[in-house]
């Protein structure tokens, strides 16, 4: 179970995420810290994991479907959490798969998993 340190901060962050309405950001209160905590928490694992997979399989011969999959799953839950940057290289890698260009999502696999080593810092930040 991840915690955060201290709940007020992680209230802070998910307001000041530009991807969420001013209605979602209105509705957390701190009571919510800690189910915020465990989504941030669930975020950074699910990343963290399809990061890591798609450092296996990036640039294998025949493998862009599931490259694809992959890319376009850290796309919807980077914009979920407000991951702007992360989201745009996701996507573009999910074009890159979907043109079968290798050295495009090569190129993009290495930007993406540095920007998703940031965005896990940032978050860490708020989530312990």
């Amino acid at each position: 179970m991840y915690s955060f340190q201290p709940r007020v901060r992680v209230i802070q962050y998910l307001r000041s995420c530009k991807s969420l309405s001013v209605y979602t950001k209105s509705i957390f209160s701190d009571k919510d810290g800690d189910a915020i905590a465990s989504l941030l928490g669930l975020f950074v694992q699910t990343v963290n994991e399809n990061v890591a997979e798609l450092e296996m399989i990036v640039g294998t011969v025949g493998d862009f479907e599931r490259t694809r999959l992959l890319s376009h799953s850290i796309k919807g839950s980077s914009a979920n959490h407000g991951a702007a940057k992360l989201k745009s290289i996701a996507a573009e890698l999910e074009e890159a798969c979907i043109e079968e260009n290798s050295g495009k999502a090569a190129e993009l696999f290495e930007e993406m998993k540095h920007q998703s080593q940031l965005t896990v810092e940032a978050v860490g930040e708020y989530v312990t």
